[in-house]
């Protein structure tokens, strides 16, 4: 029995093979999904811009957005020192603390701001032209970012002149 059960099961080779073909499909469907999602979704003009205003339309995403607009604020201006330029010099003690109040009142008016057609509408446009460009450079039609030997390539000399 032992001879009879040894012949019906299968050889080493194929199970190796079998394992080689199962590992190949899943890598393969992986591939196949990511390119077609990159295809339909990252390359396509109108549907990057159809998920773009999804996207903002979402009140997370517009928290998050209006966040990052402040943070890139406070980051980039001295609010304090902005403030204390503005006060008369008996008042130039509180640019501080106002400054710190001030931030609630700046972080409301941001969320109020993502909220507003017009917004959302510029945030789509710049979305939409960011997407255009990487498209022209993955396509190689523009002139001051290029692909040479796997490395990209800034001109910046367009920029400077």
């Amino acid at each position: 029995m032992t001879a009879s059960s040894a012949a019906n099961s299968p050889s080493r080779g194929r199970i190796i093979a079998a394992r080689t073909l199962l590992v190949l499909g899943v890598l393969l469907t992986v591939i196949s999904i990511l390119s077609t999602y990159v295809k339909r979704e990252a390359l396509d003009p109108d549907q990057f811009r159809e998920t773009s205003q999804a996207l903002i339309d979402s009140p997370a995403i517009q928290e998050q957005v209006a966040a990052q607009m402040v943070e890139a604020l406070y980051a980039n201006v001295d609010v304090s020192g902005e403030l204390e330029d503005q006060l008369p010099s008996n008042l130039q003690a509180l640019a501080g603390p106002i400054a710190g109040l001030s931030r609630e009142l700046v972080d409301r008016a941001a969320q109020e701001l993502v909220t507003r057609p017009r917004i959302q509408s510029s945030f789509v446009e710049l979305a939409s032209f960011s997407q255009a460009q990487f498209v022209e450079v993955l396509h190689g039609e523009t002139d001051v970012v290029e692909t040479s030997g796997g490395n990209v390539v800034l001109d910046l000399r367009p920029l400077v002149l």
